[in-house]
């Protein structure tokens, strides 16, 4: 009898027949699946741990500082009661963090915006909605306004460690080192805004998120982070600029990009939906332009650097003569990082850092610069693409990014109003 060889294409039946191979692609599928997660696992680790350290210094410092240094009365403010005493580690990981323009998030989760007959010095218009919902409605699930410092630095946290990761990938999608970025996003000397109750953590999440989704062209997804943001602060709106660029960019290769229009919608409907809303209890929808109380001014940029020397904000209190030098620092590095971005024809990226500097210093209220520059993405892509390619320029920055992250963040607990 003949013995015909099997093809390799071939299988036997339980009856000896002789069958066409057809693997079983479920197999294969979860095989891909479960590398696909570990490669995952793999990238974000580092990114992980460079999160973990970095949140430990600034808790570690602020804690330390809080036990160690006598709290700074405001007296030219009248904020005697915000200064915090020496407190136990465990109430101080919440306490200590929900400082200044806290209170306004919390206020506004739990009772809304104020009508105009219900200012109280300061008006609340000014802060968009976003960050200060989601701390109330999860706060709502414990222990209700008791448990907001907790549930706000959570939100926080976990916003700041999804935009680490998705700077990463877009720092190395622009051809920066992504964990030398990372790094310096963290240490940046306002970064202890990330961990506190401040938009600052849901802000840097949600616009890393929007411009990392963008690089990689899911604009329906990009498009609903950008909403995000732009009801977090209002920058976000000015998103729409790298988000416009990228889908521009893409329809002359891909007609059918079409179909991802409307998701540039949606960060004008989140907008559009705030400013409604603003309309029924200010009377006004660009009553965020103009809060009542806040002494913002439109001017020209170099005039907000130079009242920082010499204007009446200089003079406030003794804590100001460190901050002058500082953000006069940190705005020339801004300038120069979406310079540079520019020059290199990262368009999207440059014109929404310039964007991102320019704003506060035409305000004309020289306060809380670094502040606003601890969620400038583009910036934090330029360093990494300059000072992240050469291990000493990687640690000068670091050092000096890190030495000005614990003297900043222990006058942040001991009531030092400048840093915010």
């Amino acid at each position: 009898m003949a013995v015909v060889a099997e093809s390799p294409l071939t299988t036997t039946s339980a009856v000896g027949e002789a069958l066409p191979f057809s693997p079983n692609p479920a197999p294969d599928a979860r095989v891909a699946r479960r590398d696909r997660v570990r490669g995952a696992l793999i990238s974000a680790a580092p990114v992980v741990a460079i999160f973990c350290v970095s949140r430990f210094f600034v808790f570690l410092v602020g804690i330390l500082a809080n036990r160690l240094i006598p709290a700074y009365p405001e007296p030219n403010y009248d904020y005697d009661h915000w200064a915090i005493q020496a407190m136990g580690i465990r109430d101080g990981l919440s306490n200590l963090w929900t400082r200044f323009d806290s209170g306004f998030y919390i206020d506004i989760g739990f009772n809304g915006y104020w009508a105009p007959d219900q200012i109280q010095g300061y008006a609340n218009w000014h802060s968009f909605p976003a960050y200060a919902v989601l701390i109330a409605q999860i706060a709502q699930l414990f222990g209700g306004v008791a448990d907001a410092p907790r549930v706000g630095m959570a939100i926080s946290l976990v916003s700041t460690l999804i935009g680490a990761l998705a700077l990463k990938g877009l720092a190395e999608d622009q051809g920066a080192p992504g964990l030398a970025t990372v790094a310096f996003a963290l240490a940046f000397p306002a970064s202890y805004f990330l961990s506190a109750v401040y938009t600052e953590g849901l802000f840097f999440g949600a616009s890393a998120l929007g411009l990392f989704l963008l690089g990689r062209q899911r604009f329906g997804q990009a498009g609903l982070a950008i909403a995000v943001a732009t009801l977090t602060r209002p920058p976000g709106f000015f998103l729409m600029i790298p988000l416009a660029l990228a889908w521009l960019a893409t329809i002359r290769g891909q007609p059918r990009a079409w179909v991802q229009a409307p998701a540039l919608l949606l960060p004008v409907i989140a907008l559009g939906g705030f400013m409604a809303y603003l309309n029924s209890v200010a009377g006004y929808p660009t009553a965020f332009l103009h809060s009542e109380g806040w002494p913002r001014n439109p001017t020209w940029p170099w005039m907000t650097l130079i009242d920082a020397w010499h204007g009446p904000f200089a003079k406030v209190e003794p804590g100001n003569w460190f901050f002058p030098p500082i953000d006069t620092a940190v705005a020339i590095l801004a300038a120069s990082a979406a310079a540079y971005l520019l020059w290199t024809r990262r368009f999207g990226l440059g014109l929404y850092g310039l964007i991102l500097i320019t704003l506060p210093l035409a305000s004309g209220l020289p306060l809380s610069l670094s502040r606003y520059m601890s969620v400038n993405v583009p910036m934090f892509v330029a360093i990494g693409l300059v000072a992240g390619r050469y291990e000493w320029s990687r640690t000068s920055v670091l050092l000096a990014f890190a030495t000005l992250l614990g003297l900043n963040t222990a006058l942040f607990v001991s009531g030092i109003h400048s840093v915010a």
